[in-house]
């Protein structure tokens, strides 16, 4: 079980922003690593630094709350709970796997609620749960045919490493490391749909029983 959960907080309104810091304050199961006002430099700080929560605000210019957690889900697994003081951006946002919503204003308390349920979410779920489970079992049947660097590539993305931290990790382009998760995918017979840094978690965890 996870100590604390590591945490990013995204919001382009200040006030909104020094709530969710004294809430956090309060908190002694949270450990904040990051606050930001705009989305693109949270996007470009989490795609680097994996984190367990990202609570972010919906209603953002340039790039929404939905839209930045589906950027980062693409490259690592990363819980989300949504922030709006719009009632229409929660019911869309009702469309994205998100373990709470939180309707402006709220209170300490059902902030508290919200961490309570990631917190158990996040100890208790495996990241491929929702992998149904012939993938998981065709993927780990063609796991051997993975060369020397798509395995290693298959365990540091089990870590929560994104594209850009494995290229560095590995001394070889981003590009090169796109490359072979496409190569990944197409060994391991997963689509699109899946992701493959779940995916990835479940293959470390088999490999080592």
């Amino acid at each position: 079980m996870k100590n604390k959960l590591s945490c990013v907080i995204v919001d382009d309104e200040e006030s909104s922003l020094e709530l969710l810091k004294y809430y956090f304050e309060q908190n002694n199961h949270l450990s904040l690593k990051a606050i930001f006002h705009t989305p693109l430099d949270a996007l470009s700080f989490l795609l680097k630094n994996p984190v367990d929560l990202l609570i972010t605000d919906i209603n953002m210019p340039k790039l929404s709350g939905i839209e930045l957690y589906q950027a980062v889900h693409h490259h690592s697994f990363i819980n989300v709970i949504f922030v709006s003081g719009y009632s229409e951006k929660i019911i869309d946002a009702l469309q994205v796997s998100a373990i709470d919503y939180l309707y402006k204003p709220f209170s300490i308390e059902r902030f508290e609620e919200a961490v309570s349920k990631a917190i158990k979410i996040i100890n208790i779920s495996k990241p491929y749960d929702s992998i149904p489970s012939e993938v998981l079992e065709l993927a780990f049947m063609n796991y051997p045919s993975l060369g020397k660097m798509e395995k290693r590539i298959i365990d540091l993305l089990s870590k929560g490493y994104s594209s850009n931290m494995i290229a560095e990790a590995l001394f070889i382009s981003k590009k090169t490391v796109e490359n072979h998760r496409v190569n990944i995918r197409k060994k391991l017979h997963l689509s699109t749909e899946h992701n493959l840094a779940a995916l990835s978690v479940f293959l470390t965890e088999s490999v080592k029983k």
